[in-house]
């Protein structure tokens, strides 16, 4: 089993509509402006508060087939 962290980022479009979103000019959830992505750095992170969990991946070799 292969194990990643992963972590909860800004898309490109929140990245462009932050300004207005932050003036209350603009609604729009949440949802679509973040999304998860692979850490390739090999860290996690660190355990700080109880508000927020480590999300991790798990990937089972043992399941894909080859013919």
């Amino acid at each position: 089993m292969n194990f990643q962290c992963l972590r909860y980022e800004r898309t490109e479009y929140a990245k462009q509509i932050r300004k207005k979103y932050e003036a209350h000019e603009l609604s729009e959830r949440r949802c679509n402006m973040r999304t998860w992505s692979v850490r390739t750095d090999g860290i996690c992170n660190t355990i700080s508060t109880i508000l927020k969990d480590t999300t991790i991946l798990v990937i089972d070799n043992d399941s894909i087939r080859t013919k």
